[in-house]
């Protein structure tokens, strides 16, 4: 990624990603509603979706709610997973977008220092 506006579409894909897998995380939580049983076998597994969807504290925090409302009756219909999406990319947009763009940038300067050391080494 050489430019603001490549590194904004990847930002744009990967948010879009992650709103797909947050909804689905969601959906299989309303679904494990009608089986018996069903919450105690996906309460850990939301929560570990959804840290990994979100990663550092903001995932642990979620991954946390996400398995509390799936392993309490009555806490189905609460969206955990999109309600962090919501937060993460709406409320919060212009630090996650600032975020991403510097995290990309400084990638991008690690690469390019790595490929200069190999061509001394060379």
């Amino acid at each position: 990624m050489n430019n603001k506006q490549e590194i904004i579409n990847d930002f744009n894909k990967m948010k879009k990603m992650k709103l797909i897998t947050c909804l689905l995380i969601d959906i299989i939580g309303k679904i494990t509603f009608f089986i018996p049983g069903a919450n105690l076998v996906w309460a850990p597994i939301s929560g570990l979706l959804i840290f990994a969807t979100f990663g550092g504290s903001k995932g642990v925090l979620a991954g946390f709610a996400g398995f509390t409302e799936e392993i309490f009756p009555g806490t189905d219909f609460l969206p955990t997973a999109t309600a962090m999406w919501v937060y993460t990319f709406v409320i919060k947009k212009n630090n996650t977008l600032e975020d991403h763009i510097k995290s990309k940038l400084t990638e991008e300067r690690l690469v390019k220092n790595y490929k200069d050391q190999q061509k001394r080494i060379d």
